[in-house]
């Protein structure tokens, strides 16, 4: 088995956002190369035709749609234009983004939330589209930073704020999946205890161990 086959998406739909340049342009190739069809988001749309070429040159179709994250409604056009060309959305892969390195203490408003608007709104828009229409099995990346646990001495506040709090959105989702599985699980064992005999709950209770690995696969 090669390594393709390990991270094959033959037949996949994937969203790339920040798709016109630097990691966008890789991830875009990267998924082609692997098989998948690619929507192509960013806001310069001249770059984006050079990112569509590369995947086409692939053999996989691309889809590009013009668009600024920070608009909600623009990340809704994405994904409504990715479901009526290709039918369905399979991995997103929220890569746009941008930085700025200003001391904080000279920072204005309208650069710190300029940080905020791409990197954590448009992160949580897009996948708040990409989430209604996708289904079981189905993939949302966040692209994020080594600065998003430690600022290493840069004047990067608001892009350090941003990527921290991406990755929080990220640890929640994953808490509360982890704690509805083990409420669904604990619901079903409380029924199974009421249809088996004293011994058998007696055996069952040595082996009743669930580690979080087991029901992060069962919520997959």
């Amino acid at each position: 088995m090669s390594v393709m086959d390990l991270f094959d998406t033959t037949g996949k739909v994937v969203i790339v956002t920040g798709a016109s340049s630097g990691l966008g342009v890789s991830f875009a190739r990267g998924f082609a190369e692997a098989g998948a069809d690619v929507v192509l988001a960013a806001r310069r749309a001249e770059k984006l035709a050079d990112t569509a070429a590369a995947v086409e040159e692939l053999g996989r179709k691309a889809l590009v749609v013009p668009a600024d994250v920070a608009d909600p409604e623009q990340c809704q056009r994405v994904v409504d234009a990715a479901m009526e060309t290709f039918g369905k959305v399979d991995v997103l892969i929220n890569n746009a983004g941008v930085g700025t390195a200003y001391p904080a203490t000279r920072e204005t408003p309208e650069q710190f939330r300029q940080v905020i608007d791409v990197n954590l709104n448009g992160c949580y828009w897009m996948a708040q589209a990409c989430g209604r229409v996708m289904q079981p099995g189905s993939s949302i990346i966040n692209i994020s930073s080594i600065l998003g646990l430690t600022t290493a001495g840069l004047p990067q506040a608001a892009y350090a704020a941003s990527k921290a709090a991406s990755e929080r959105l990220v640890l929640e989702r994953m808490r509360r999946a982890v704690a509805e599985v083990l409420e669904r699980v604990v619901r079903q064992h409380e029924c199974m205890q009421k249809r088996k005999r004293p011994r058998d709950i007696l055996v069952d209770a040595r082996h009743e161990v669930i580690r979080e690995d087991q029901v992060l696969e069962a919520h997959q």
